[in-house]
């Protein structure tokens, strides 16, 4: 505790200021120590979340990303496993379908193609009964004489003619080759007329079955060209299909990622801003503290190198003060100050000038010891105060 002299010395020589200074001085400096710590760890402590929170996002869009690159593939897999499975059992199922059209195309026109044959050899003996076959007239009498009937008819009527002759006793005349000539010339006439007329209708025959079977074949190439195009269409319509089934799946791949990323940026660039707020705002407030502690520490400094000054000045204020009350004469400013330290020795000085506030501190003391000055009362009258 200091003394009652360094109480009284203490307005006259500023230590007090001094100290009070560099308490202030040390006080302000740990403060802003404390301050500068705690932002420190803030700012720290922010840097970290901020780095957290990019991982989990990271990790989330990676998942979600991951996910998507992994369902899409199967998706597209299993539509380009499925398309091609499709459009193999459309090409297994076009050869069989080739061949039984064929096959039953082929049974419908077998009647037409033997009813050919017939029509051909009929045509063919036509041909040959008019003389117009290979052995030319040859073979027309040849084919007479194979006409079914005409050589039984001829030995039945030859055998008839020489009955006749022979009941009438002309066998042995000429009669007998004269009625045997007219009888086979005219059963050939006949046989020869009969058989023409009867393969006349071959030629028609021919015809017809000819049409027929050229329809046939018409109606199995338009098969067999249905089936191709049909064929052709479901190849298309399954690849047109297929195509239709990846555009979406890959758009929305595409669109789905494009989502995850931009929301992966916007929420990366207001993580940024964030930090970037939340650290201007931590260096702002560091700054001003730093500002304000130094202005405080400067003014503290201001005030410890202007303690002696006024310390200086108090003194000579009051040495001036007292001289002047000793000769008479009234003391400059205010002794008293702005309190009640006056000559009445109440000691509670107040916010006016060092000397009011050393009379003050003087208390009672300086009640004794100035109360008697009179400063109308001259300098011997004070000096014979002060004496007593």
């Amino acid at each position: 505790m200091a003394s009652f002299f360094d109480s009284l010395l203490a307005p006259f020589t500023g230590s007090a200021q001094e100290q009070a200074a560099q308490a202030q001085q040390q006080g302000l400096q740990n403060a802003y120590s404390q301050y500068s710590g705690l932002n420190q760890q803030a700012l720290q402590n922010l840097q970290n979340y901020y780095g957290q929170g990019q991982n989990y996002l990271g990790n989330l869009y990676g998942q979600a990303t991951g996910a998507i690159n992994q369902l899409y593939p199967q998706a597209t897999g299993a539509i380009n496993q499925l398309y091609p499975q499709a459009a193999g059992a459309l090409a297994q199922f076009l050869p069989q379908a080739q061949q039984t059209l064929a096959a039953n195309y082929m049974q419908g026109l077998a009647p037409v193609q033997q009813n050919i044959g017939t029509a051909q050899t009929g045509t063919n003996q036509l041909l040959n009964m008019l003389g117009l076959g290979p052995q030319g007239a040859a073979g027309a009498q040849s084919a007479l004489a194979q006409t079914p009937g005409y050589q039984f008819a001829l030995d039945q009527g030859t055998q008839n003619v020489l009955r006749n002759q022979a009941a009438t006793g002309q066998l042995a005349s000429g009669a007998t080759n004269v009625d045997l000539t007219n009888y086979a010339q005219g059963l050939a006439n006949q046989t020869y007329q009969n058989a023409v007329n009867n393969l006349q209708p071959f030629l028609g025959y021919g015809t017809t079955n000819a049409a027929n079977a050229l329809q046939g074949y018409g109606q199995l190439g338009q098969g067999l060209s249905n089936i191709f195009g049909q064929a052709g269409t479901g190849l298309a319509g399954l690849l047109t299909g297929q195509a239709n089934a990846l555009t979406p799946i890959l758009t929305g791949q595409g669109n789905q990622l494009a989502g995850l990323y931009g929301q992966q940026g916007q929420l990366g660039t207001q993580g940024l801003q964030n930090l970037g707020q939340g650290v201007a705002g931590l260096l702002g407030n560091q700054a001003s503290a730093a500002y304000g502690t130094q202005a405080g520490i400067g003014n503290a400094q201001a005030n410890a190198a202007l303690a002696p000054l006024q310390a200086g000045n108090n003194m000579w204020n009051l040495a001036g003060n007292i001289a002047k009350m000793a000769m008479g004469l009234p003391p400059t400013g205010n002794i008293g100050g702005g309190g009640t330290g006056t000559g009445t020795g109440t000691g509670t000085g107040g916010g006016g000038t060092l000397g009011g506030n050393f009379l003050s501190g003087l208390g009672s003391g300086a009640s004794s010891l100035f109360g008697s000055f009179n400063p109308s009362g001259g300098v011997n009258a004070n000096w014979a105060a002060f004496g007593q």
